[in-house]
């Protein structure tokens, strides 16, 4: 079995194919605005050597602020800026089946 690093130095004949969907909104809207970030990737990819499917669905979350104090003058403002991120990832692999007339 190879590995990710040892499958990017030999470069083999595939296919790969990454849809996603996202969706960003700002909850709440007060004096502490929070940026919310969810995205759903799905990963597939075909390795036409060994004829095998791997397919990855990843979940992302970011929720990030930016917060002024004292912004009385542009240039004498204090800004706190927030970030965190989160991942998960499933796997399952399998092979392809054809049927060879």
């Amino acid at each position: 079995m190879t590995t990710n690093i040892e499958r990017l130095r030999v470069a083999t004949p595939g296919l790969e194919f990454r849809p996603f969907q996202g969706i960003n909104w700002t909850w709440p809207s007060g004096h502490i605005p929070l940026d919310h970030y969810v995205r759903v990737e799905e990963h597939f990819d075909f390795e036409t050597a060994d004829r095998t499917l791997d397919a990855l669905l990843c979940l992302r979350y970011r929720i990030q602020t930016d917060i002024r104090l004292g912004a009385l003058r542009e240039v004498a403002s204090w800004r706190i800026i927030g970030h965190a991120e989160a991942f998960g990832t499933t796997s399952t692999s399998g092979s392809a089946s054809s049927s060879d007339g």
